[in-house]
């Protein structure tokens, strides 16, 4: 709290992840894009990396719970698909 410039501000930290051809993946985590590969097996989609320290196992697994909704295993949390051209939407 001390570092805010202001007790009503706060900066959230964007998550995204882009599905490419040729099972290429970006991921953006903690604002940081991490490159990698994925592969669909059954309702998980695994994502690959290069380990590092937001990604230590080098390893992110997601299940698919419908076209437009990621389960992140790890935490719990929901992704949804971003309709429009804005993260808001």
């Amino acid at each position: 709290m001390d570092a805010q410039p202001d007790p009503d501000f706060f900066l959230n930290c964007h998550q995204q992840v882009d599905f490419y051809p040729n099972n290429r993946v970006d991921i953006m985590l903690s604002d940081i894009y991490y490159r990698g590969t994925y592969q669909i097996m059954g309702n998980l989609v695994v994502l690959t990396f290069e380990p590092g320290p937001e990604i230590p196992e080098g390893e992110i697994i997601f299940e698919m719970l419908n076209p437009a909704k990621l389960l992140y295993l790890e935490n719990g949390t929901v992704w949804k698909k971003v309709s429009g051209n804005s993260i808001w939407n």
